[in-house]
């Protein structure tokens, strides 16, 4: 999947492998008080979310700049990029298939 976000406020979230509306994976990229981003994501299992991953980013344009969002999910591999530089990569076997959609979620 590949989307352009801007930060207005807070954060933008995404949601991938939705099996249905209570089991999904999902990530956020997140303004940090002061300057910096973090990249967090998590999984929905049953409707409980559960224990965050998070990890600061160094990478990201200026508060207030659009940027191009590219995930990949190929089996249990994930990847996400911003405008094209890699910003993390991780293994999860818990949702082995499923859809992906951009949430839209600003806050």
């Amino acid at each position: 999947m590949e989307f352009l976000t801007r930060i207005e406020n807070r954060s933008v979230t995404w949601v991938f492998r939705a099996a249905n509306g209570s089991d999904y994976l999902m990530a956020t990229l997140v303004a940090l008080p002061g300057k910096g981003y973090a990249f967090t994501r998590r999984a929905v299992m049953q409707g409980v979310a559960g224990a965050a991953v998070s990890s600061p980013l160094s990478i990201l344009p200026n508060s207030r700049a659009a940027f191009t969002v590219r995930m990949r999910a190929e089996g249990d591999e994930f990847t996400v990029w911003v405008d094209g530089q890699k910003i993390e990569g991780w293994t999860d076997a818990r949702m082995p298939t499923g859809e992906s959609v951009f949430k839209g979620a600003r806050r």
